[in-house]
């Protein structure tokens, strides 16, 4: 049975919050102690790329043709790490049953 003056009220318990947060334990893993990271880019400039798909069909046969970033635009997203490919080119024939 539980004594009722064994109960140690909530409000008597203290909580201390952590010190560093997990983004900063792996930063500093990673960086070393102490090491203030700075973001590569302090602006993502805007861009545009073109591109154009068009296809044929005859009969049971379908032919797709789709070419993207026609100016061969040198563009990088927010996060991404890595810029986006140049021109590229593609092209799908299918045969319907």
């Amino acid at each position: 049975m539980i004594n009722i003056e064994d109960i140690v009220p909530f409000s008597e318990y203290e909580y201390a919050a952590p010190q560093c947060s997990i983004g900063q334990q792996i930063q500093d893993r990673v960086l070393g102690p102490g090491v203030n990271s700075s973001s590569l880019f302090t602006a993502v400039p805007g861009y545009a790329t073109g591109g154009i798909r068009f296809g044929v069909k005859a009969g049971r046969h379908q032919l797709t043709v789709h070419a993207e970033n026609l100016t061969d635009r040198n563009y990088r997203g927010i996060s991404w790490g890595v810029d986006a490919p140049g021109r590229g080119i593609s092209a799908r024939y299918s045969v319907g049953f």
